[in-house]
């Protein structure tokens, strides 16, 4: 008789172990809690587990470096990450090193932790059935897009099972209580078949099939199905990634790469590229005033004001603590200063904050005779000087003042 999923949970606080035990107590998951990692390590070295999840913040070790360790014990686990203090640079440890599947924040809800266990131990299950078609996986891990995804089950399906599939849009929704999408005999008309329905999209097979045919497809539609969710999740994590979490804004990660592209682009085609740097003025006294719940009112609602103020192609960053910037392509220092002026009068009437918040805002665009990116951002940081110089609550452009 096969023996139960097992998921081992690693957390130094013992009712956080005894809370998650109550989740899943009655369900066919088995709960191994350690609150010591090596324990955990110590358990995964001699027995297998079709999940591993660790808290991020512990006294011995991280939870990036445990679940990178217990990667290394057993590569086949699906790996969580459950914590409520993780930060971005602890979050991308632990994709990059401890190979995450998914980050779960706390305090989490009950039926969504259980969804989420229930989906990455079907999801381990179905990587060691897979193991035996490594040209199906090996296909499915490669792609980027949902539609070759799902083709790739369907050409898999003909070439080795002979089972002919075509597309279906529109499917009525339904899941099991494992999370995996329902796998019916019928399709939206009614007509005999196996469907596998995945949210909106899904694939339907001939019911003809042979049994084993058509339990293999079924394995085959689910794996597909895990692999869409996980490309739509780490999508989001490279998206959350990038961002400022107060402004909305990119951070200064995704900013230096951004700019370098643009830079590199400027200078290769002679196209024309401008960078504004903003400065919220005497932001110190409004934390020192009305406190920094005020002071993160500020940053967020001006994120959402620049947000709502660029195009699509430009580049806008939280550069520091009370510092912003825009990177403005195909667009001169004339037409820049214009756009920093518009942001600038806008500010009093689209904060909609009971004090007055004002920026000072430096212009420069890229120009003969600037040997590198560290030019540019000197000339616009040199113009921020001057507009704070000359009174604050203005825009000055790299030789000439406006108001």
């Amino acid at each position: 008789m096969p023996r139960s999923p097992v998921a081992v949970f690693v957390d130094d606080e013992s009712y956080v172990l005894s809370s998650i035990a109550r989740v899943f107590k009655g369900s066919r998951i088995r709960i191994e809690p350690f609150e010591a990692p090596e324990a955990a390590l110590e358990y995964l070295s001699r027995e297998d587990a079709e999940v591993v999840a660790s808290d991020y913040r512990m006294p011995s070790m991280s939870g990036s470096e445990f679940l990178e360790r217990a990667a290394a014990l057993r590569p086949g686990a699906r790996r969580l990450l459950v914590s409520g203090q993780a930060d971005f640079s602890g979050l991308a440890d632990a994709v990059n090193y401890g190979s995450i599947a998914r980050f779960v924040s706390k305090p989490w809800k009950v039926e969504e932790l259980r969804r989420i266990v229930f989906e990455e131990a079907a999801a381990a299950i179905a990587d060691r059935f897979l193991s035996a078609l490594p040209p199906f996986q090996q296909a499915l891990l490669s792609l980027g897009s949902e539609e070759e995804t799902l083709g790739a089950v369907g050409s898999f399906a003909m070439d080795r099972l002979g089972v002919e599939t075509r597309r279906l849009d529109g499917l009525p929704g339904g899941e099991r209580e494992d999370g995996l999408p329902e796998l019916a005999i019928a399709d939206e008309e009614g007509r005999p078949g196996l469907v596998f329905a995945g949210g909106d999209l899904g694939l339907f097979a001939d019911a003809g099939a042979m049994p084993r045919a058509r339990a293999l497809l079924a394995v085959m539609a689910r794996y597909a199905f895990l692999v869409l969710r996980d490309l739509s999740i780490r999508g989001e994590l490279q998206r959350l990634s990038e961002r400022d979490s107060l402004s909305g804004l990119r951070n200064r990660r995704s900013l230096d790469e951004a700019l370098e592209r643009e830079y590199r682009r400027s200078a290769r085609y002679g196209a024309e590229l401008s960078v504004m740097l903003i400065d919220i003025d005497k932001f110190k006294d409004i934390n020192d005033s009305r406190g920094h719940a005020a002071g993160d009112e500020v940053i967020r609602r001006l994120g959402a004001l620049m947000l709502e103020s660029i195009r699509s192609i430009d580049v806008a960053a939280r550069y520091g603590g009370d510092e912003f910037l825009i990177a403005l392509p195909a667009i001169g220092a004339a037409k820049a200063e214009a756009v920093a002026e518009r942001l600038r009068a806008a500010l009093a009437d689209r904060l909609a904050l009971p004090f007055p918040v004002t920026l000072s805002i430096g212009v420069a665009d890229l120009r003969e005779g600037m040997g590198s990116l560290s030019d540019l951002l000197a000339a616009a940081d040199e113009a921020l000087y001057q507009a704070k110089r000359g009174g604050r609550d203005r825009v000055v452009r790299t030789g000439s003042v406006s108001r």
